[in-house]
């Protein structure tokens, strides 16, 4: 009878583990290229993280996209780069330009062998669950990332 139960315990447990292990691998397995470095024109730029803020203009059901970044200039010359050459394409294909009225926007530009960071602000609507980031600085997409939208709210 001890032996029974003994088996049956490991199974539980060896079930209890399968079962852990399957909902850690959902959550890794998310489709999104966060921390992934992408490098267009000798620049190195890498989406670091993004977060949910309360949306700052008049309009309802939005929330604010704040993307973090950081670049790295490779090149042998300056390279200006700001949050207006990226855009954010939501899951329905609409495209939402950087929220021009957020002083915080970054932009800059990058001597050679320099690095910087910074944030860029982009409105987009409430139920927006998935993003392409674009790095468009002319007519021509050079870079892209696809991202989860967070939930958490800063």
């Amino acid at each position: 009878m001890k032996s029974i139960k003994n088996n049956l315990f490991i199974v539980f447990i060896i079930a209890l583990m399968v079962m852990v292990s399957a909902c850690t691998t959902e959550k890794n397995d998310e489709k999104t290229d966060l921390n992934k470095t992408i490098r267009s024109n000798k620049i190195d730029m890498v989406v670091t993280d993004l977060v949910v803020s309360n949306s700052q203009s008049e309009k309802k059901d939005t929330i604010m996209l704040e993307v973090e970044m950081e670049f790295k200039n490779n090149s042998k010359s300056d390279y200006g780069i700001g949050a207006h050459d990226f855009k954010v394409k939501d899951q329905d294909g609409k495209i939402h330009d950087v929220y021009g009225m957020e002083p915080d926007n970054f932009g800059d530009v990058l001597p050679p062998g320099k690095s910087m960071k910074g944030t860029g602000y982009y409105e987009v609507p409430k139920n927006t669950k998935n993003v392409s980031f674009i790095y468009q600085p002319k007519e021509e997409s050079l870079a892209e990332w696809k991202l989860t939208v967070p939930e958490r709210k800063r």
